[in-house]
């Protein structure tokens, strides 16, 4: 199945995008697709396509299916021949509108509840809000300096900005590394390691200045875990 749909997001209230994707397969809970943006998981996206009627649970009789859905999965594909970049997603559907913490702060993180509503659709529920400086969820780190090469993302999927680094500390989650540029919370990278081989997607948390004017970047690892021993 490669149909091509909208889908719609938010990055605030009144920051709205749309991208065009490839769906790759379709359920009627859910669907896999492939896009040059990047979403992280837990976030809310509106998906338009023109979904077989066997599968849709609503508005079977519309031209184009609505719904809502929450990103579960996200993975990194290999550049195409021209050398752009693609992430392949998964998500849960939850219906023909979102919740209400949606229409006020549209990058709230959800997850699901265990099990199916009346409707037959995913429930999505606020993932427990985080506090602290840099908003990263609590796992042991090991002060740990891995080499490695950090690619900043921009909104399309383009790399940016491109730099060889390495790690202060780390933890199967997330990171701490330092760069010589600023990059906002909220922004992507990819970071490649040789020892262990291995690239993974990151999104920056927060960021802070040392004394010696070299940024420090908090990362929190969405496209797998690091292998520590």
């Amino acid at each position: 199945m490669f149909l091509e749909l909208r889908v719609h997001g938010h990055e605030s209230a009144q920051d709205k995008w749309v991208e065009t994707a490839q769906l790759t397969e379709a359920t009627e809970l859910g669907a896999g697709f492939i896009m040059p943006r990047l979403v992280e998981p837990g976030r809310l996206l509106q998906l338009v396509l023109a979904m077989p009627r066997r599968l849709r649970l609503f508005d079977k009789a519309d031209p184009q299916y609505r719904v809502w859905a929450l990103v579960r999965r996200l993975g990194l594909l290999a550049p195409d021949a021209a050398g752009a970049t693609h992430f392949s997603y998964g998500v849960a559907f939850i219906g023909k509108q979102p919740p209400p913490s949606y229409e006020t702060t549209p990058t709230t993180l959800y997850d699901l509840l265990p099990t199916l509503a009346r409707n037959g659709m995913w429930v999505a529920r606020e993932q427990p809000r985080m506090t602290g400086p840099f908003i990263i969820p609590s796992e042991p780190r090991q002060t740990m300096n891995v080499q490695v090469v950090i690619e900043v993302f921009d909104e399309k999927g383009q790399v940016v900005e491109r730099e060889q680094t390495e790690t202060e500390n780390i933890s199967q989650g997330g990171a701490s590394i330092r760069a010589t540029f600023s990059v906002k919370p909220g922004r992507f990278l990819r970071l490649t390691s040789e020892q262990p081989p291995l690239s993974i997607l990151a999104v920056v948390r927060g960021q802070h200045t040392g004394e010696d004017q070299i940024a420090c970047l908090h990362l929190e690892f969405i496209g797998g875990r690091w292998p520590l021993e």
